[in-house]
């Protein structure tokens, strides 16, 4: 009910959240755990290497793949103006395209999120498609040949949000990093008995083969 009242207040296509970063002080890349709209926990990606990521309170534009199809098919920008790509120079097209690779590489890091190893490699591989910098691991390599080679219709990709931050004041660069995922994601949340089972058997599997795999 609330997102459905700031969607109708707002006049664009996008909507806004009112973003706080929680996540903990980590050695690399991965998800981030953040409050949005009052809701705690949810975890996102970053798509930028640089600026670094904020731990004050922002408003962010939240845009969906949805908003930048229809920017294109009525030729207006201006509902998708505050994306990094747009602000780089790239072209609609250009974003939807690269966008749509992100939203792939997100699914690939929510379906596996105990993997540390190949979150970090989704989130270089995002950095490196809007930010074309940073460090690009063999796994990130992987994972681009794997998303450039994919047709985006084989996937949902309707709970996939750009949350861009505000700009710096005067400048064209963001004030914060621009994250990405379905922010539905919310750690700590009880997982029901099967759910608990499953993942525990998984981890012992895990430790098992690391184990095997050292001696």
């Amino acid at each position: 009910m609330k997102k459905a009242l700031l969607v109708l207040m707002l006049t664009s296509s996008s909507w806004g959240a009112v973003m706080f970063n929680t996540s903990n002080a980590s050695p690399g890349p991965g998800f981030s755990i953040f409050t949005i709209d009052g809701v705690t926990g949810r975890i996102l990606l970053c798509d930028e290497f640089t600026p670094n990521i904020s731990t004050s309170q922002y408003n962010a534009s939240v845009i969906s793949i949805a908003d930048i199809v229809n920017a294109i098919s009525i030729g207006n920008n201006n509902a998708i103006k505050d994306l990094t790509l747009i602000r780089k120079g790239k072209t609609a097209a250009q974003a939807l395209d690269i966008y749509r690779k992100v939203a792939m590489l997100d699914l690939i890091a929510y379906a596996s999120p105990l993997d540390l190893t190949l979150v970090a490699n989704v989130v270089w591989a995002n950095r490196f498609l809007v930010d074309g910098s940073g460090p690009l691991p063999n796994g990130a390599v992987t994972l681009l040949a794997q998303v450039n080679g994919q047709d985006y219709r084989n996937f949902n990709l309707t709970g996939f949000r750009i949350y861009a931050g505000p700009l710096n004041l005067g400048q064209t660069t963001n004030l914060t990093q621009e994250m990405t995922g379905d922010g539905g994601g919310v750690v700590g949340a009880t997982p029901e008995p099967a759910t608990a089972l499953l993942l525990g058997a998984g981890l012992v599997s895990i430790a098992l083969y690391r184990r095997k795999q050292a001696a």
